[in-house]
């Protein structure tokens, strides 16, 4: 009697399985249902002005990574107070960032990382090891210290293993060429550079690194092969020193992503960001545009003046469309409306 009750409990059991696998596969009418989707990695740029801030999320959707944070707020109008606003709104305070990356110590990219320090658990705090000399940099090593945050340098012996997803199809990479100077004269080019990639899908995150760090990033032959990605978050918020011809011809990015501040406001009216030369050089890299062509300013550096330019192709820039999110479901990535 015992194994009857068995069977059939099990007959039960099979058939209520078989019940919601042809409940959830298809309609009222007999045709199948869409496939469930995928879950999405999310890019958001956040619009921050002249800087660079950007929060990334993993596809099960608890577990973040951020790469730098904006400039200060009376550096560039509402900087901070911005960064701030997007960052509560989409992460709350009492949920850890499990990465935090400092590509740099200039203030446009970790403007406002004492003020994350102070409100966020943080799992791992990386940057470069250099030692900045700003105000800004001396609290937020203060912060750090009593917080006894983790730390990770790209100076150290060996290069930092980072991992801010416990999904084993999301993958995170320091990316340290040979020949690295860690110069404190020019400190975007020992720049954090970080490569994510998501099944088929990647992404390219490359600070302010200029010229001299591209150039090495090329020769290295461990760091070469690791430059070709789909995503590029450009370089040096798309400066006439960053994004070179043969750099782009390793990344051969399909969609780029450029922060920079708006013309003639704040500190960009010394930077002039982006330069239309630039620009030139990404166009024609990315593929088709998602939506229609936006028109921002660019610097023309020949001409010494500010000139329109319709961005026709999948080149996505913060001072003409603001806040931006990227999704990639493991395939492609995809940019939200």
């Amino acid at each position: 009697m015992r194994n009857d009750r068995l069977s059939f409990t099990r007959r039960l059991a099979a058939y209520a399985v078989l019940s919601a696998f042809l409940a959830v596969g298809c309609s009222a009418t007999g045709g199948t249902t869409p496939a469930v989707q995928a879950p999405k990695l999310e890019v958001h740029v956040i619009n921050i002005g002249q800087g660079d801030a950007i929060l990334i999320r993993c596809p099960e959707g608890t577990h973040e990574m951020l790469i730098d944070s904006g400039e200060l707020s009376q550096r560039y109008a509402q900087a901070g107070n911005l960064f701030k606003a997007y960052l509560t709104r989409l992460q709350a305070t009492d949920n850890p960032i499990e990465v935090v990356v400092a590509s740099h110590p200039h203030s446009d990219h970790i403007g406002n990382m004492p003020w994350v320090v102070d409100h966020y658990s943080i799992g791992v705090y990386v940057d470069d090891g250099l030692i900045g000399t700003s105000a800004t940099f001396r609290t937020l090593e203060e912060k750090l210290a009593a917080r006894q945050v983790p730390r990770r340098h790209l100076k150290d012996d060996a290069v930092p293993e980072i991992q801010f997803c416990p999904l084993q199809d999301v993958k995170v990479r320091v990316l340290r060429p040979r020949g690295m100077d860690y110069s404190d004269d020019d400190p975007n080019d020992s720049s954090v550079i970080i490569r994510l990639d998501y099944g088929k899908t990647s992404f390219l995150f490359v600070g302010d690194a200029e010229s001299g760090e591209e150039k090495l990033l090329m020769e290295d032959p461990e760091t070469r092969p690791l430059l070709d990605c789909d995503f590029l978050k450009a370089g040096h918020h798309a400066s006439e020193t960053s994004s070179k011809q043969a750099f782009l011809d390793a990344v051969t990015p399909k969609i780029v992503a450029v922060s920079c501040g708006q013309k003639d406001v704040g500190t960009n009216k010394g930077f002039k960001h982006p330069r239309l030369l630039t620009l030139r050089h990404l166009l024609p890299m990315a593929e088709t545009r998602e939506g229609p062509a936006v028109e921002i300013d660019a610097y023309d550096s020949e001409k010494l003046e500010w000139v329109k330019v319709k961005l026709n192709s999948a080149v996505y820039v913060t001072s003409g469309q603001g806040d931006m999110v990227f999704e990639s479901d493991g395939t492609r990535i995809h940019k939200r409306p």
